[in-house]
């Protein structure tokens, strides 16, 4: 079944007028887009294009994930996929052919996530040790936290660096817990992936945040991580001490908002952060500026939009996904309509249009 496009009108601006599928062109967002299949399951953002993969549940040899890798650099531009239960890296500034990384610990494909520090990129899957690609090698040296017996038993399923530390989560576990590895500096860019020590000394050691439900996903805004749990949203706007001369996290939960799918269904958007929720809405966190940008509000978008996910988007939301192009100022949410199996609804968001309408 080919993309297609629905007709909300309030939220993307016209994006979302219903058109044929003869209508819609291969590369549909033409010069900024490649590869456009609406089956899409990842997407991978550079700049300049958008390239999409399918995922094939339960066949070994389907795309599982793809993510840029040195995407902000002008050479050296690299994009990593995971195609079955292998790792590939290419550079397309050099030619057209995608390199084996081989590694035997990595052992499966499904629900990859990544992010990058450096020259480093950061590789989640929730079974496996986390490996760290470099280059076209990859190692596995993480150090676990000491609250875990075993480093098999530290398989962290996403990621994000802040503040010079690696926040992860989802290990099966201990899934309501986000773990913070060391604070890194230019002389211990290692400290990065080192989750070791006792809790508490800031720089020194590791620190642990629980929260009360299970962590679905972790995001970047300016200047705050973003905690998803299955039913609340959290943020971590940076540290405080404590009187006994420790420190921990600061953490203030985020009104009215709902809890994330996964972290696929979670991206940053210009200064804020879009999310698709558990019961089938899309949401908006972004500052609050009336208060002197120091806490967090979140808002629903259309109610045109939410009456089509209710009566026409399966229930099922594992495989909803979105993400932002930010050469069109647009953000696309991917659904699957009820009774289907692939993703073969996309809904439109323009931020010109969103931004002047308040939706």
């Amino acid at each position: 079944m080919p993309l297609q496009t629905i007709p909300v009108r309030d939220l993307g601006g016209g994006v979302n007028d219903f058109n044929l599928p003869s209508n819609i062109d291969p590369s549909e967002m033409q010069n900024t887009s490649r590869n456009v299949r609406g089956e899409a399951e990842y997407c991978i953002q550079r700049p300049g294009y958008v390239t999409f993969a399918d995922l094939k549940t339960g066949n070994t040899s389907g795309i599982r994930w793809l993510s840029p890798y040195f995407a902000q650099v002008d050479t050296n531009d690299r994009l990593f996929m995971v195609y079955g239960t292998t790792m590939y890296l290419v550079d397309p500034t050099v030619g057209e052919t995608w390199t084996a990384i081989v590694d035997a610990n990595f052992t499966n494909g499904d629900n990859v996530t990544t992010c990058c520090f450096g020259g480093w990129l950061f590789v989640f899957n929730g079974v496996n040790q986390a490996q760290k690609i470099d280059g076209t090698t990859a190692t596995q040296p993480f150090v676990k936290p000491d609250s875990i017996g075993a480093a098999s038993g530290f398989t962290p399923a996403f990621g994000v660096v802040y503040a010079g530390s690696l926040f992860v989560s989802g290990v099966s576990t201990a899934p309501n817990v986000v773990y913070t590895s060391k604070t890194s500096t230019s002389a211990s860019q290692e400290d990065v992936y080192d989750f070791s020590g006792a809790i508490g000394t800031l720089g020194t050691d590791a620190n642990e945040m629980l929260f009360d439900n299970r962590v679905t996903a972790l995001q970047l805004m300016s200047t705050a991580c973003v905690v998803f749990l299955t039913d609340s949203v959290w943020y971590v706007p940076g540290i405080k001490d404590l009187a006994d001369g420790g420190y921990d996290y600061e953490r203030q939960p985020i009104g009215g908002a709902y809890g994330a799918v996964s972290q696929k269904a979670t991206c940053a958007v210009n200064n804020d952060i879009y999310y698709i929720t558990p019961n089938k809405q899309i949401r908006s966190i972004r500052r609050d500026i009336s208060n002197n940008q120091q806490s967090m509000i979140t808002f629903p978008l259309s109610k045109k939009i939410q009456n089509f996910l209710d009566e026409q988007i399966d229930d099922d939301l594992s495989s909803a996904f979105c993400y932002f192009n930010p050469q069109r100022r647009e953000v696309y949410f991917h659904f699957r309509l009820k009774g289907e199996v692939s993703n073969f609804i996309r809904i439109t968001g323009n931020m010109d249009r969103v931004d002047k309408d308040g939706c």
